[in-house]
């Protein structure tokens, strides 16, 4: 392995001061020495700066970066805009790395002449570590045009015969990504977007890609928190899901990729978010149901907004993939899912 390679690790930090120290003590157990560890406080109001500043002084392998408060994206962009490495591995505050990870990728790089490597992750949800869906079949290689298609294809979590990368595969940590492929080409998180981000940096990166590996080793360890992005109610759901559409749609350069498959998981997904998100405020059940009905309906009139699409060939294929999707979520969220996949199966027939 060339020990000479200088790994840059991207970390955005908001009011984490319960988690940054123990992230940072985390990363200082890695078997492999030459990294070094980018920190970008978006301006946060608790006392997460300060601890920054602290780490600093103790370890030279440490960068920090304090902006005023302007979401993750803008925070892993100034990231990436200082990161001094050939590789870049991006790490949540709230999250944690084997000691092994960074060292074993970039074996594996070297070893198969890669430039990306993406691993399985661990989650953690009030004290309980199990698996994640993982990525099958192990040590797998994707090169070529037909690489980029399947592997963004695979970001919207649409049915991939040849593997399956996991249900975590579009989240941007969990993966080695050469930085050349990232600066050189200007890819850059789409600040302002509050879900969907990464996928939409992957969309841009997997495009330029030569050969990308997955490895069914689990090398990450994932912390699911109700105080995420992802677990916050948001009354505006429906606009930020119009926004994440326009976001897919700009980046997606590949010609044959199918704009009806990326839209069968959209489709479900947005199903899926709404109901989630219904469930944080609503507890009745028929409010629940009556509300989301009215939601499909408006949904597929902003469907339509960007893609003149196939709607029997897409719910063709909706209920095993509903089916399929309905793992992470509650049992009631994936009930209302699938009434709703029923129903327009009888009325597609």
């Amino acid at each position: 392995m060339k020990k000479h390679e200088l790994v840059s690790i991207v970390i955005p930090a908001y009011n984490v001061e319960h988690e940054i120290e123990e992230c940072i003590h985390n990363l200082m157990q890695q078997t492999y020495a030459n990294y070094e560890v980018i920190v970008v406080n978006d301006g946060s109001t608790d006392k997460t700066k300060k601890l920054c500043d602290l780490l600093v002084k103790n370890n030279d392998k440490i960068h920090v970066i304090h902006q005023e408060n302007a979401g993750v994206s803008a925070a892993r962009n100034a990231g990436i805009e200082i990161a001094k490495g050939k590789w870049i591995v991006f790490l949540d505050a709230d999250d944690r790395m084997a000691p092994e990870a960074i060292e074993s990728a970039l074996i594996f790089a070297e070893e198969k002449d890669c430039d990306t490597v993406c691993w399985n992750c661990y989650s953690e949800c009030n004290g309980k570590i199990e698996n994640y869906p993982s990525i099958k079949p192990d040590r797998c290689i994707y090169q070529g045009n037909k690489m980029r298609k399947t592997l963004i294809e695979a970001l919207y979590n649409t049915h991939i015969e040849e593997f399956y990368p996991g249900q975590m595969f579009r989240a941007v940590w969990g993966k080695l990504l050469l930085a050349e492929n990232i600066k050189k080409n200007a890819i850059r998180f789409p600040e302002g977007l509050q879900l969907g981000e990464d996928a939409a940096f992957l969309v841009n990166y997997f495009q330029i890609c030569n050969k990308v590996l997955f490895i069914d080793c689990y090398w990450n360890y994932y912390k699911i928190s109700s105080l995420s992005a992802v677990g916050k109610y948001k009354s505006n759901l429906k606009e930020i899901q119009t926004r994440e559409l326009e976001t897919l749609f700009q980046r997606l350069q590949i010609k044959d990729i199918s704009i009806d498959t990326l839209l069968l998981n959209q489709y479900l997904q947005f199903d899926y978010q709404y109901v989630h998100n219904l469930c944080k405020k609503e507890k009745e059940f028929f409010k629940k149901y009556k509300s989301m009905l009215q939601y499909i309906k408006e949904r597929n009139y902003t469907f339509k907004r960007f893609h003149n699409y196939d709607k029997k060939k897409i719910h063709k294929r909706s209920l095993p993939v509903a089916w399929a999707m309905t793992n992470g979520i509650s049992s009631l969220e994936a009930l209302l899912c699938l009434i709703r996949e029923w129903i327009h199966q009888a009325k597609i027939k």
